[in-house]
């Protein structure tokens, strides 16, 4: 390699700093083969401090952060004892970077000043640049963004005159961090793009992914959801493929978990925090730790547990205070304010939002600034003290709606201004204010990508969108009463089924998900041998699998490259407008309506739409949702079977249909008058109404199915989209059956209805009906009848399934399938079970069929014993051959069931989603 020993040495070193962020493990190759030469040489005292040099390095790019330290001190000892004080201060230079790491900040800024001196006393450009860039850096994590900035600007100037392409990209990106978090958003993303255009060619990995991270922070904030997501996952993967430092893996795990939180996928979050704040405590790195201590307590406020934020806001703000960073404990004060608001302390929480506006003063932190501010205005609105309040929110507002535009802190300054108008009676003013709020909002959820994200992000309008309906109420007018109901039901699957072409990422089908179907194999055969032991370690690495395995999933999908020239998703709209009415009123027909529930607290808002219009009614209904769960209580009990029916069965009939009768008496009786006589109704529920089986409703003397045909939608804007596809056909069916000793009919039901569809029919039965028989045949079907076991997860609905012969299909897997346009018929345990999310999104096994491609989806609220669902399923399908619709179909099917004195549970329990 060099004439000398000494002269090999400083090439090994050479090559080790080449390759320190663009190859890892080649940096470490190197420092190992100049380990070798110097212990080759012992007696040589500069291999030896050279050695110790690369060793150090070495170590910080595998996170051993007190080993670097060390060794990198004691090749600066070396090289002063040697004489050469040029030398041991460059050992410095990466020492200020260590020393930040592990929270020593006043020291490391101690060593870069000291560091700086000489190298510009000597005259070294190039080192005093690599120095004024970690002391940059240093500031820059203490939140003291008015005083990095001239470093790193100087750093900037002087690896310009030296010529040093990857220590000025460097600084180009550690400055557009900067601008980022002051929101000079244009200058940060053009300098941004020039570091890109400049790192790429260079294969410089980790800066390549630095500047990913930073411009899906920017998107974030200006509320592009979608392109910050792709950037922030694309920041993540490419930094662990890089094999860069521990600290540079978990600022961008952290950088995607906090987009996590902002789009409202705070389990997700939670996730991430829990491995980050181990991974920081491994690897000595207290500044992350502190952060994914803090953000996990954000999320947990925001979930709902005030036990685990207050604890985690205290943790946090212990690390803070022992960090001196006050810019961050002002924003454990805003949080810590936010949680106070939330339990009804508007007091504490006007008293920390002032301390988190004085701690945050001066700091160019403008985000959290007005964070601060909205939070002093919302406890002022809690509190009565209006004016003030208002004051507040125009002023947040007039600097949201500036340059650079900040929608997440637009819209709750209108949500805020809407409720004060509210307050006063100004019903004017609170429709405008909300409208503005609801727009904002919808443009947030349609730059985010895919069904799982938009879903969530409905949470933030839940609020504002009651308000409106309030508002709308009080107005009088039952067309915008509809309209603004509309406003929020199911627009993030309405936009779901109108990208149905969409691409969608593959599954995952390798090793994990063959090891999560054996644990779960494991689990279940746990519970059937009464083993009270292993059965909840197994659970739990079931849960933590599935979590892989859906993180993965989204990983995936945020993969998939943006079209060119993509930027912020075209914006939803209102969904169903008042000028949708007339093809409303045409596609239900003379004998058809439409009845759209709306439950806040303990009132009951109904509109009603027949071809002579629309009608309202608002009533008191007082205990609903309380007698919703007591009645679904009732149903359960008979999940216990036969036994207990016959045990008990006159006496269970008598108790269900009495409260029944008391749902009837709350939910349809004030409707009669409305409907003027139909017994075709399209039915719309909301919150708790979801999981009442309106069929078995009971007047005193009927069943509500004897006489109504009813059929369920997510919105009258899916319901009336549906309607306009081609007319469906019944003639092909597809029909798979997988029993077991639990549903020894099941193959015999999928025999008989595949046998209804004479030639038309094609079974696949037991171990033939598999997940890849179904993806072959589904798409030229008509029908598509799965006869097998069924599981709804509330705790985690991508997770929910259907047990094919192969394992189960999973919601996220149903959801990429072809599916006919026709039926869809579920005939399975608890297959129409859904979790309602804010914003009406039904997260469960029918949503899925639908974003599948499936017009109408026949399901089950709960489970039905597998005979009486072969008996119902046969007079459902001889209807729709007989020329009725599946509504009518499955009406007959019930009133017949429901005749024979059947009890509700088994025949009730199934219902119509869809165009039916």
């Amino acid at each position: 390699m060099s004439d000398t020993p000494q002269a090999t040495g400083w090439a090994l070193k050479a090559a080790c700093y080449e390759a320190w962020h663009r190859d890892p493990a080649a940096s470490r190759a190197a420092a190992a083969e100049l380990a070798l030469l110097a212990a080759a040489h012992a007696d040589s005292d500069e291999l030896q401090a050279l050695a110790a040099w690369t060793a150090g390095i070495a170590a910080l790019t595998e996170g051993r952060l007190p080993d670097a330290l060390g060794r990198l001190q004691r090749a600066q000892a070396a090289f002063e004892a040697r004489g050469e004080p040029g030398r041991a201060a460059e050992t410095r230079v990466p020492q200020i970077g260590v020393l930040a790491m592990l929270g020593r900040e006043a020291e490391a800024q101690a060593c870069a000043e000291g560091a700086l001196a000489q190298f510009i006393a000597a005259g070294d450009v190039r080192s005093a640049g690599k120095v004024e860039l970690n002391l940059g850096s240093v500031l820059f994590r203490q939140d003291r963004h008015a005083e990095a900035e001239p470093h790193f600007r100087r750093a900037a100037l002087r690896f310009a005159q030296t010529g040093d392409a990857e220590l000025s990209i460097g600084a180009d990106v550690a400055l557009a961090n900067l601008l980022g978090w002051q929101f000079r958003f244009d200058e940060a993303l053009q300098m941004y793009e020039r570091a890109r255009l400049r790192a790429l060619p260079r294969g410089l990995h980790v800066l390549v992914a630095q500047v990913h991270q930073g411009v899906g922070q920017i998107e974030m904030h200006r509320g592009h959801g979608q392109r910050a997501l792709q950037e922030l996952a694309a920041a993540a993967r490419l930094v662990a493929e890089s094999g860069a430092p521990p600290q540079r893996r978990i600022e961008a795990e952290a950088a995607l978990a906090d987009a996590y939180l902002g789009v409202r996928l705070r389990a997700e979050a939670v996730s991430l925090y829990d491995a980050l704040v181990q991974e920081a405590l491994t690897f000595g790195l207290p500044t992350e730790r502190a952060w994914a201590t803090l953000q996990r307590a954000r999320a947990h406020a925001q979930l709902g547990d005030a036990t685990a934020a207050t604890a985690g806001f205290a943790q946090a703000e212990a690390l803070y205070t022992e960090a001196g960073n006050g810019p961050v404990l002002g924003l454990i004060a805003l949080e810590q304010g936010r949680l106070a608001l939330a339990q009804g302390d508007a007091a504490t929480a006007r008293a920390c939002a002032q301390r988190a506006q004085t701690a945050l003063q001066g700091s160019g932190l403008l985000a959290w600034q007005l964070e601060a501010q909205v939070l002093g205005a919302d406890a002022d609105a809690a509190a009565g003290a209006h004016e003030s309040a208002a004051a507040a929110y125009r002023a947040v507002l007039a600097a949201a709606t500036g340059a650079p535009a900040l929608p997440q802190l637009a819209w709750p300054c209108h949500a805020g201004l809407g409720a004060l108008a509210q307050a006063s009676g100004d019903l004017a003013g609170a429709r405008h204010a909300y409208e503005q709020a609801l727009a904002v909002l919808e443009d947030l959820r349609a730059a985010l990508p895919g069904d799982e994200l938009r879903s969530a992000q409905a949470e933030a309008g839940s609020t504002v969108h009651d308000g409106l309906v309030a508002v709308a109420q009080a107005q009088g007018s039952p067309l915008q009463l509809l309209v603004d109901m509309e406003r929020g039901r199911a627009r993030s699957l309405a936009l779901a089924l109108a990208e149905l072409q969409a691409p969608v990422a593959p599954t995952a089908q390798g090793p994990e998900a063959a090891h999560l179907q054996w644990l779960r194999q494991q689990w279940r055969q746990t519970l059937s041998e009464g083993d009270a032991e292993r059965a909840p370690a197994l659970a739990a690495r079931v849960q933590a699998l599935e979590q892989k395995l859906l993180e993965a999933h989204r990983r995936s999908s945020l993969g998939q490259p943006l079209p060119a020239g993509s930027g912020p998703a075209v914006p939803l709209g209102p969904g169903f407008g008042a000028d949708d009415l007339p093809a409303l009123q045409a596609a239900l027909g003379p004998d058809r309506a439409l009845v759209a529930y709306h439950l806040q607290g303990d009132t009951l808002l109904a509109c009603v739409v027949t071809a002579e219009g629309v009608a309202h009614r608002a009533w008191a209904a007082p205990g609903v949702a309380g007698q919703v769960r007591a009645l679904r209580f009732q149903m359960d009990a008979l999940r216990h079977g036969d036994v207990l029916a016959q045990r008990h069965g006159a006496l269970l009939l008598e108790r269900v249909r009495h409260r029944l009768q008391a749902l009837h008496a709350a939910l349809w009786a004030p409707l009669l008058p409305l409907l003027g006589g139909r017994t075709r109704c399209v039915l719309l529920p909301h919150r708790d109404l979801h999981a009442v089986p309106f069929a078995a409703l009971h007047d005193g003397r009927h069943w509500l199915v004897q006489h109504t045909e009813l059929a369920w939608a997510p919105s009258a804007a899916v319901w009336l989209a549906l309607q306009q596809r081609p007319a469906p056909r019944y003639e092909r069916a597809l029909v798979l059956g997988v029993g077991d000793p639990q549903l020894p009919q099941v193959e015999v039901e999928a025999q008989q209805v595949a046998a209804a569809f004479g030639a038309g029919g094609e079974l696949l039965l037991g171990a033939a009906a598999t997940r890849a028989a179904l993806g072959r045949a589904a798409a030229t079907a008509d029908v598509l009848h799965l006869a097998c076991h069924g599981q709804f997860r509330a705790d985690n609905p991508a997770f929910s399934s259907v047990l094919l012969g192969d394992g189960p299909l999973t919601l996220l897997e149903l959801a990429q399938l072809q599916l006919p346009a026709g039926l869809v018929a579920l005939s399975a345990c608890e297959t129409g079970a859904s979790r309602v999310a804010p914003g009406e999104e039904l997260q469960g096994l029918v949503r899925s069929c639908l974003r599948g491609g499936a017009g109408t989806v026949l399901a089950t609220f709960w489970p039905v014993e597998d005979r009486a669902t072969a008996a119902l399923a046969l007079r459902f399908y001889a209807g729709l051959h007989e020329g009725l619709g599946p509504a009518g179909a499955l009406q007959r099917a019930q009133a017949e069931a429901a005749q024979a004195g059947h009890h509700p549970y088994a025949w009730a329990g199934f219902a119509l989603h869809g165009r039916a």
